[in-house]
């Protein structure tokens, strides 16, 4: 099989693993792993260059995702409620997203281990929850024309966002219980707006001075609970 020109949708029940798909190289819409509740791995897919829309979700034993590293056009790529899911790899030939708005959503209550997009440099939205150690594989991202989010992480600086330089949208930073430095932020020169708030290792102060370095609005939701007195 090489070429599906709708939806390409996996359902069975039983399965454990999704691979050996290493022939398809593209899906005109949807490429969906969807419910299946033995489901521990997807890998493979290593010649699928495009898709309209990729989403892997409600896959309740699901733990690694790695592979598609010819993909380079995608509309969409959801990846959401997989509990289990504690490493994110490959897709490794993503680059300019930005022209087609691509959104990239990942959460994960046990996501430890972001390895993926390592070559990303743009993209239409970007939403990342769960508890990443790291954000190292997005280095190369320079430009987000949409929303930006890092949720529930227990990353301590956003050093590995110095290259960042604008975010259309919104700059979201929420509940990352470890988070004490915005210096990484440092190489932005655009962000439209930002809600920064419930990170308990950041000084209150720090927020407040990124939200008037930028003339945004610092209000009771956008930008509290985080540190107090320093």
């Amino acid at each position: 099989l090489r070429s599906v020109g709708g939806d390409f949708r996996f359902y069975a029940e039983l399965m454990t693993e999704v691979s050996n798909l290493n022939s398809l190289t593209s899906v005109g819409g949807e490429l969906s792993i969807d419910s299946m509740e033995e489901l521990t791995s997807v890998s493979g897919f290593n010649a699928l260059v495009s898709a309209g829309r990729i989403v892997i979700r409600d896959n309740k034993k699901l733990l690694t995702i790695g592979g598609f590293n010819a993909l380079t056009s995608v509309d969409s790529l959801v990846v959401t409620s997989v509990s289990q899911l504690h490493t994110l790899n490959g897709f490794g030939a993503l680059t300019d997203l930005a022209a087609s708005d691509t959104t990239i959503e990942v959460s994960s209550t046990r996501l430890t281990t972001l390895g993926a997009f390592p070559a990303l440099t743009s993209a239409g939205d970007v939403y990342l929850t769960g508890p990443v150690q790291s954000l190292s594989s997005l280095r190369a991202l320079r430009r987000v024309t949409g929303d930006f989010s890092a949720n529930s992480t227990t990353v301590t600086y956003l050093d590995d966002l110095s290259g960042l330089s604008e975010v259309g949208g919104k700059l979201i930073l929420q509940s990352n219980s470890n988070l004490t430095s915005l210096s990484g932020l440092s190489g932005l020169t655009r962000v439209a707006s930002a809600h920064i708030s419930i990170n308990p290792a950041r000084c209150e102060s720090r927020v407040t001075a990124f939200f008037a370095r930028w003339s945004l609005t610092c209000t009771s939701s956008s930008c509290a609970n985080n540190k107090p007195g320093c």
